[in-house]
Protein backbone atom coordinates (compact mmCIF):
# COMPACT_ATOMS: atom_id res chain seq x y z
CA UNK A 1 0.00 0.00 0.00
CA UNK A 2 1.23 3.52 -0.77
CA UNK A 3 2.35 5.70 2.10
CA UNK A 4 -0.46 7.62 3.75
CA UNK A 5 -0.23 11.06 2.10
CA UNK A 6 0.55 14.03 4.29
CA UNK A 7 -0.58 16.61 1.74
CA UNK A 8 -2.15 16.01 -1.68
CA UNK A 9 -1.98 18.67 -4.36
CA UNK A 10 -4.21 18.51 -7.42
CA UNK A 11 -2.92 19.72 -10.79
CA UNK A 12 -5.43 19.39 -13.61
CA UNK A 13 -2.64 19.37 -16.26
CA UNK A 14 -4.47 22.12 -18.16
CA UNK A 15 -4.77 25.41 -16.26
CA UNK A 16 -1.32 25.08 -14.68
CA UNK A 17 0.49 23.28 -17.48
CA UNK A 18 -0.54 22.76 -21.11
CA UNK A 19 -2.77 25.87 -21.29
CA UNK A 20 0.06 28.07 -20.05
CA UNK A 21 3.07 27.44 -22.25
CA UNK A 22 3.57 28.36 -25.88
CA UNK A 23 4.14 25.27 -28.02
CA UNK A 24 6.31 23.32 -28.22
CA UNK A 25 6.81 22.56 -24.53
CA UNK A 26 10.22 21.32 -23.41
CA UNK A 27 10.68 18.32 -21.15
CA UNK A 28 11.61 20.77 -18.39
CA UNK A 29 8.22 22.49 -18.78
CA UNK A 30 6.31 19.20 -18.94
CA UNK A 31 7.93 18.18 -15.62
CA UNK A 32 6.77 21.33 -13.82
CA UNK A 33 3.71 19.74 -12.13
CA UNK A 34 6.24 17.70 -10.14
CA UNK A 35 9.18 20.08 -10.00
CA UNK A 36 7.19 23.07 -8.76
CA UNK A 37 6.14 21.28 -5.55
CA UNK A 38 9.53 19.78 -4.68
CA UNK A 39 10.76 20.98 -1.30
CA UNK A 40 7.24 21.67 -0.01
CA UNK A 41 4.95 19.64 2.26
CA UNK A 42 3.32 17.96 -0.76
CA UNK A 43 4.17 14.28 -0.96
CA UNK A 44 1.36 13.22 -3.33
CA UNK A 45 0.15 14.74 -6.59
CA UNK A 46 -3.31 14.12 -8.01
CA UNK A 47 -2.69 14.69 -11.72
CA UNK A 48 -5.65 15.42 -13.96
CA UNK A 49 -6.19 13.54 -17.21
CA UNK A 50 -7.28 16.54 -19.30
CA UNK A 51 -11.10 16.50 -19.51
CA UNK A 52 -11.64 12.83 -18.69
CA UNK A 53 -13.34 12.62 -22.09
CA UNK A 54 -10.26 13.59 -24.10
CA UNK A 55 -6.66 13.13 -23.01
CA UNK A 56 -3.13 14.51 -23.32
CA UNK A 57 -1.38 11.15 -23.12
CA UNK A 58 -0.81 8.80 -26.07
CA UNK A 59 -4.19 7.16 -25.68
CA UNK A 60 -5.34 4.22 -27.75
CA UNK A 61 -8.47 3.55 -25.70
CA UNK A 62 -9.74 7.13 -26.04
CA UNK A 63 -9.18 10.26 -28.09
CA UNK A 64 -6.46 12.85 -27.64
CA UNK A 65 -7.36 16.45 -26.71
CA UNK A 66 -7.77 18.34 -30.01
CA UNK A 67 -7.70 15.20 -32.16
CA UNK A 68 -9.97 15.74 -35.14
CA UNK A 69 -10.54 19.41 -34.28
CA UNK A 70 -9.66 21.69 -37.18
CA UNK A 71 -11.65 24.87 -36.50
CA UNK A 72 -10.31 25.56 -32.96
CA UNK A 73 -13.34 27.62 -32.03
CA UNK A 74 -12.97 27.68 -28.25
CA UNK A 75 -10.17 30.14 -27.69
CA UNK A 76 -6.42 30.11 -27.94
CA UNK A 77 -5.75 28.23 -24.68
CA UNK A 78 -7.64 25.20 -26.00
CA UNK A 79 -5.63 25.27 -29.23
CA UNK A 80 -2.42 25.80 -27.24
CA UNK A 81 -3.06 22.66 -25.18
CA UNK A 82 -3.84 20.66 -28.31
CA UNK A 83 -0.63 21.80 -30.01
CA UNK A 84 1.44 21.17 -26.89
CA UNK A 85 0.08 17.63 -26.60
CA UNK A 86 0.50 16.89 -30.31
CA UNK A 87 4.06 18.22 -30.53
CA UNK A 88 5.12 16.56 -27.27
CA UNK A 89 3.89 13.18 -28.46
CA UNK A 90 5.60 13.66 -31.84
CA UNK A 91 8.84 14.37 -29.95
CA UNK A 92 8.46 11.20 -27.88
CA UNK A 93 7.50 13.14 -24.72
CA UNK A 94 4.20 11.69 -23.57
CA UNK A 95 3.03 14.30 -20.98
CA UNK A 96 1.69 11.67 -18.59
CA UNK A 97 4.81 9.51 -18.94
CA UNK A 98 7.04 12.53 -18.24
CA UNK A 99 5.13 13.37 -15.05
CA UNK A 100 4.93 9.75 -13.88
CA UNK A 101 8.65 9.19 -14.42
CA UNK A 102 9.60 12.45 -12.74
CA UNK A 103 7.39 11.77 -9.73
CA UNK A 104 8.92 8.32 -9.31
CA UNK A 105 12.43 9.75 -9.65
CA UNK A 106 11.76 12.36 -6.96
CA UNK A 107 9.86 10.12 -4.53
CA UNK A 108 6.53 11.90 -5.04
CA UNK A 109 3.43 9.70 -5.05
CA UNK A 110 1.16 10.06 -8.07
CA UNK A 111 -2.59 9.55 -8.33
CA UNK A 112 -4.03 9.87 -11.82
CA UNK A 113 -7.27 11.83 -11.44
CA UNK A 114 -9.95 10.99 -13.99
CA UNK A 115 -13.26 12.77 -14.47
CA UNK A 116 -15.76 9.96 -14.73
CA UNK A 117 -18.34 11.85 -16.77
CA UNK A 118 -19.00 15.24 -18.29
CA UNK A 119 -21.64 17.15 -20.18
CA UNK A 120 -20.87 18.01 -23.81
CA UNK A 121 -21.77 21.00 -25.93
CA UNK A 122 -22.38 20.11 -29.56
CA UNK A 123 -19.72 22.44 -30.98
CA UNK A 124 -17.09 21.65 -28.35
CA UNK A 125 -15.17 18.68 -29.68
CA UNK A 126 -12.24 19.36 -27.35
CA UNK A 127 -14.29 17.65 -24.64
CA UNK A 128 -16.26 15.11 -26.66
CA UNK A 129 -15.33 11.51 -25.96
CA UNK A 130 -14.73 9.07 -28.79
CA UNK A 131 -17.61 6.99 -27.49
CA UNK A 132 -20.06 9.90 -27.73
CA UNK A 133 -18.74 10.87 -31.17
CA UNK A 134 -19.16 7.36 -32.56
CA UNK A 135 -22.18 6.25 -30.49
CA UNK A 136 -24.30 9.27 -29.57
CA UNK A 137 -26.94 6.87 -28.29
CA UNK A 138 -24.82 6.32 -25.15
CA UNK A 139 -25.79 9.80 -23.92
CA UNK A 140 -28.52 9.94 -21.28
CA UNK A 141 -30.79 12.42 -23.09
CA UNK A 142 -33.93 13.90 -21.59
CA UNK A 143 -34.62 17.35 -20.21
CA UNK A 144 -31.92 17.64 -17.54
CA UNK A 145 -29.31 19.90 -19.15
CA UNK A 146 -26.47 18.59 -17.00
CA UNK A 147 -27.26 14.93 -17.64
CA UNK A 148 -28.53 14.96 -21.22
CA UNK A 149 -25.11 14.75 -22.91
CA UNK A 150 -23.38 12.70 -20.21
CA UNK A 151 -22.64 9.00 -20.76
CA UNK A 152 -25.16 6.56 -19.31
CA UNK A 153 -23.47 4.07 -16.98
CA UNK A 154 -26.44 1.75 -17.25
CA UNK A 155 -24.98 0.70 -20.59
CA UNK A 156 -22.34 -2.04 -20.70
CA UNK A 157 -20.49 -0.24 -23.50
CA UNK A 158 -20.02 2.89 -21.36
CA UNK A 159 -18.65 0.98 -18.38
CA UNK A 160 -16.42 -1.26 -20.52
CA UNK A 161 -14.94 1.73 -22.36
CA UNK A 162 -14.25 3.55 -19.11
CA UNK A 163 -12.51 0.47 -17.68
CA UNK A 164 -10.31 0.29 -20.79
CA UNK A 165 -9.31 3.92 -20.27
CA UNK A 166 -8.53 3.30 -16.60
CA UNK A 167 -6.47 0.22 -17.38
CA UNK A 168 -4.50 2.18 -19.98
CA UNK A 169 -3.72 4.93 -17.48
CA UNK A 170 -2.69 2.46 -14.77
CA UNK A 171 -0.18 1.10 -17.26
CA UNK A 172 1.81 4.31 -16.80
CA UNK A 173 2.77 3.14 -13.31
CA UNK A 174 1.09 5.66 -11.01
CA UNK A 175 0.54 4.87 -7.34
CA UNK A 176 -3.18 4.82 -7.93
CA UNK A 177 -6.28 6.35 -9.47
CA UNK A 178 -8.64 9.05 -8.26
CA UNK A 179 -12.22 8.86 -9.52
CA UNK A 180 -13.66 12.35 -9.90
CA UNK A 181 -17.48 12.28 -10.23
CA UNK A 182 -17.19 15.91 -11.42
CA UNK A 183 -20.80 16.62 -12.47
CA UNK A 184 -22.19 13.87 -10.17
CA UNK A 185 -24.03 12.24 -13.05
CA UNK A 186 -23.82 8.56 -13.96
CA UNK A 187 -27.46 7.81 -14.77
CA UNK A 188 -30.73 9.44 -15.70
CA UNK A 189 -31.37 11.50 -12.53
CA UNK A 190 -34.84 9.97 -12.17
CA UNK A 191 -33.28 6.49 -12.00
CA UNK A 192 -29.94 7.21 -10.36
CA UNK A 193 -30.80 5.99 -6.86
CA UNK A 194 -32.10 2.62 -8.04
CA UNK A 195 -29.05 2.25 -10.31
CA UNK A 196 -26.66 2.49 -7.36
CA UNK A 197 -25.82 -1.26 -7.43
CA UNK A 198 -24.66 -0.90 -11.05
CA UNK A 199 -22.20 1.80 -10.04
CA UNK A 200 -21.03 -0.22 -7.04
CA UNK A 201 -20.32 -3.17 -9.37
CA UNK A 202 -18.37 -0.79 -11.62
CA UNK A 203 -16.27 0.46 -8.69
CA UNK A 204 -15.57 -3.18 -7.77
CA UNK A 205 -14.28 -3.73 -11.32
CA UNK A 206 -12.04 -0.67 -11.01
CA UNK A 207 -10.70 -2.13 -7.77
CA UNK A 208 -9.94 -5.39 -9.57
CA UNK A 209 -8.09 -3.51 -12.31
CA UNK A 210 -6.02 -1.72 -9.66
CA UNK A 211 -5.27 -5.02 -7.94
CA UNK A 212 -4.25 -6.72 -11.18
CA UNK A 213 -1.93 -3.88 -12.15
CA UNK A 214 -0.63 -3.73 -8.60
CA UNK A 215 0.20 -7.44 -8.58
CA UNK A 216 2.29 -6.92 -11.70
CA UNK A 217 4.25 -4.26 -9.81
CA UNK A 218 4.38 -6.03 -6.44
CA UNK A 219 2.27 -3.47 -4.58
CA UNK A 220 -1.31 -2.38 -3.87
CA UNK A 221 -2.46 0.54 -5.96
CA UNK A 222 -4.58 3.15 -4.23
CA UNK A 223 -8.14 3.76 -5.42
CA UNK A 224 -9.41 7.17 -4.34
CA UNK A 225 -12.70 8.93 -4.97
CA UNK A 226 -14.11 12.39 -4.44
CA UNK A 227 -17.48 12.47 -2.70
CA UNK A 228 -20.11 15.02 -1.74
CA UNK A 229 -20.12 16.00 1.97
CA UNK A 230 -23.80 15.01 2.27
CA UNK A 231 -24.47 11.29 2.06
CA UNK A 232 -27.91 11.89 0.59
CA UNK A 233 -26.40 13.82 -2.32
CA UNK A 234 -24.15 10.86 -3.13
CA UNK A 235 -26.99 8.35 -2.94
CA UNK A 236 -29.15 10.55 -5.17
CA UNK A 237 -26.42 10.25 -7.82
CA UNK A 238 -26.16 6.47 -7.40
CA UNK A 239 -22.98 6.63 -5.32
CA UNK A 240 -23.23 4.28 -2.33
CA UNK A 241 -19.98 5.51 -0.81
CA UNK A 242 -20.50 3.65 2.48
CA UNK A 243 -20.62 0.36 0.58
CA UNK A 244 -17.49 1.25 -1.39
CA UNK A 245 -15.64 1.93 1.85
CA UNK A 246 -16.95 -1.05 3.80
CA UNK A 247 -16.22 -3.48 0.98
CA UNK A 248 -12.66 -2.20 0.73
CA UNK A 249 -13.04 -0.99 -2.85
CA UNK A 250 -11.72 2.50 -2.14
CA UNK A 251 -8.66 3.31 -0.03
CA UNK A 252 -8.99 7.08 0.12
CA UNK A 253 -11.95 9.47 0.10
CA UNK A 254 -11.78 13.19 -0.64
CA UNK A 255 -14.77 15.08 0.76
CA UNK A 256 -15.24 18.11 -1.46
CA UNK A 257 -17.69 21.01 -1.10
CA UNK A 258 -19.71 22.47 -3.95
CA UNK A 259 -17.71 24.44 -6.49
CA UNK A 260 -14.57 26.12 -5.20
CA UNK A 261 -15.96 27.56 -1.98
CA UNK A 262 -13.38 27.79 0.79
CA UNK A 263 -15.09 25.81 3.52
CA UNK A 264 -13.46 25.55 6.97
CA UNK A 265 -16.13 23.13 8.22
CA UNK A 266 -17.77 20.26 6.35
CA UNK A 267 -20.57 18.02 7.61
CA UNK A 268 -18.85 14.69 7.03
CA UNK A 269 -19.39 12.70 10.23
CA UNK A 270 -20.83 9.81 8.22
CA UNK A 271 -17.61 9.56 6.20
CA UNK A 272 -15.38 9.66 9.27
CA UNK A 273 -17.52 7.07 11.08
CA UNK A 274 -17.40 4.67 8.13
CA UNK A 275 -13.67 5.27 7.68
CA UNK A 276 -13.07 4.33 11.31
CA UNK A 277 -14.72 0.97 10.60
CA UNK A 278 -13.10 0.32 7.22
CA UNK A 279 -9.65 1.86 7.59
CA UNK A 280 -10.26 4.20 4.66
CA UNK A 281 -8.21 7.41 4.59
CA UNK A 282 -10.21 10.68 4.57
CA UNK A 283 -8.95 13.94 3.09
CA UNK A 284 -10.49 17.39 3.23
CA UNK A 285 -10.03 20.09 0.58
CA UNK A 286 -10.00 23.77 1.43
CA UNK A 287 -11.23 25.37 -1.80
CA UNK A 288 -10.08 28.77 -3.00
CA UNK A 289 -12.98 31.25 -2.73
CA UNK A 290 -13.70 32.51 0.80
CA UNK A 291 -17.28 33.41 1.66
CA UNK A 292 -15.97 36.80 2.77
CA UNK A 293 -16.12 40.01 0.70
CA UNK A 294 -12.97 41.31 2.42
CA UNK A 295 -10.78 38.69 0.74
CA UNK A 296 -10.65 37.41 -2.83
CA UNK A 297 -8.40 34.51 -1.83
CA UNK A 298 -7.83 32.69 1.47
CA UNK A 299 -5.13 34.10 3.73
CA UNK A 300 -2.53 31.89 5.41
CA UNK A 301 -4.45 32.41 8.65
CA UNK A 302 -7.59 31.02 7.00
CA UNK A 303 -5.69 28.01 5.72
CA UNK A 304 -4.23 27.35 9.17
CA UNK A 305 -7.64 27.62 10.85
CA UNK A 306 -9.40 25.40 8.33
CA UNK A 307 -6.61 22.81 8.46
CA UNK A 308 -6.70 22.79 12.28
CA UNK A 309 -10.49 22.29 12.18
CA UNK A 310 -10.21 19.35 9.82
CA UNK A 311 -7.45 17.68 11.82
CA UNK A 312 -9.54 18.07 14.98
CA UNK A 313 -12.44 16.40 13.14
CA UNK A 314 -10.22 13.40 12.42
CA UNK A 315 -9.19 13.63 8.76
CA UNK A 316 -5.97 11.96 7.67
CA UNK A 317 -4.73 14.95 5.72
CA UNK A 318 -5.53 17.81 3.39
CA UNK A 319 -6.17 18.05 -0.34
CA UNK A 320 -5.17 21.31 -2.00
CA UNK A 321 -5.95 22.59 -5.48
CA UNK A 322 -6.26 25.74 -7.52
CA UNK A 323 -3.71 27.88 -5.75
CA UNK A 324 -2.59 30.99 -7.59
CA UNK A 325 -0.20 30.17 -10.43
CA UNK A 326 2.66 30.52 -11.06
CA UNK A 327 3.29 29.66 -7.44
CA UNK A 328 4.61 32.60 -5.43
CA UNK A 329 5.69 33.21 -1.84
CA UNK A 330 2.14 33.03 -0.42
CA UNK A 331 1.36 29.80 -2.26
CA UNK A 332 4.63 28.21 -1.17
CA UNK A 333 3.92 29.13 2.44
CA UNK A 334 0.61 27.25 2.20
CA UNK A 335 2.25 24.26 0.50
CA UNK A 336 4.99 24.15 3.13
CA UNK A 337 2.88 24.53 6.26
CA UNK A 338 -0.12 22.35 5.46
CA UNK A 339 1.99 19.22 5.15
CA UNK A 340 2.44 18.98 8.92
CA UNK A 341 -0.19 19.88 11.58
CA UNK A 342 2.57 20.59 14.10
CA UNK A 343 3.51 23.66 12.07
CA UNK A 344 0.08 25.28 12.18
Amino acid sequence: RMRKPKLIYYNDARHYSLYRYDPPMSEHQLRQPVDEILGTGVDTIAFGLASGQTFFHDTKAGVRWGEGVDDHNHGVMWWRAAENARLALEAGLDPLRVVADRAREKGIQLLCSMRMNDASVDDNRYMMSRLKREHPEVMIGGGDARAATAENYELDLVRETRLELIDEVLGYGPDGLEMDPYIDVFFDPSRARECGPILTDFVREVRRLCDRRGEEQGRRLCLATRVHPLEEANLAAGMDVRAWMREGYVDLVVVRPEGMLFSPELAMDWVLETAAESGTWVYAPTGREPYDDRHHAPTIQMYRAAAANFVAMGVDGLYLSDLGWPLGLEEYQVLRELGDPEIY
